[in-house]
């Protein structure tokens, strides 16, 4: 099991990543710093959780994680994760799965134990995060459906404002409650290094992975 969520991060994205429970990547003005270090490794508290589960031990649970074909990284992270259950007595299996069959599990279906993935979302306007791909009810294909009156209300309160520190403060609960709720887990940030050639203009950097080349041209 490895010693911390550090060295985790650091055998899957070696160089590149930063620990960080909080859904926006420390320096974005909605990181909330009072969650960025939340839920430490911790695996005596994870073993008795399972005990009062109906898992004593580990005993009877059986889980799946898929991530997807063609992302190694992600399957090593997996496989990581896999290592830590089993330590703790559970029955894990690593099914990797290609890009339709995963997102019909996520979006459709919702048949599935454990994924996951790189979002691209830390470094975006919140609202991407909250509105779009994963909770609010007010999306058809939320993909965890967390039904939460409280964290919907500080999510419709951070789009109806345009004052900033409003938005800030409202996101910081919405955010909050997120983590406490936990439908899913931010285990830390990933840095994309990209470079350009200098005769490459208008080449603005994305904050998905929706990269815009309508106003690129080059000088030669």
């Amino acid at each position: 099991m490895p010693s911390s969520f550090n060295h985790w991060l650091e055998l899957a994205f070696p160089g590149t990543s930063v620990y960080n429970r909080s859904i926006f990547a420390p320096g974005h003005w909605a990181h909330d710093s009072k969650i960025e270090a939340a839920y430490s490794l911790d695996p005596k508290k994870a073993a008795d959780l399972l005990t009062q589960a109906g898992y004593p031990g580990g005993k009877g649970l059986k889980l799946k994680i898929n991530p997807i074909q063609g992302f190694p990284e992600w399957q090593l992270g997996s496989e990581m994760m896999q290592a830590a259950l089993s330590q703790l007595g559970a029955s894990v299996e690593v099914q990797v799965q290609d890009v339709p069959t995963w997102v019909d599990a996520l979006v459709t279906t919702h048949k599935y134990d454990i994924s996951w993935d790189n979002p691209n979302y830390a470094a975006s306007e919140p609202t991407l995060f909250f509105g779009i791909p994963w909770s609010h009810t007010m999306n058809d294909k939320n993909i965890v459906g967390l039904n939460l009156p409280a964290y919907q209300a500080k999510v419709d309160e951070a789009e109806s404002t345009l004052d900033k520190e409003k938005r800030r403060q409202a996101i910081l609960s919405a955010s909050e409650l997120w983590n406490e709720a936990m439908p899913g887990i931010t285990h830390g940030n990933v840095t994309r290094p990209m470079l350009w050639r200098s005769q490459v203009h208008g080449f603005a950097v994305p904050f998905t992975d929706l990269v815009v080349f309508r106003t690129v041209w080059l000088n030669k």
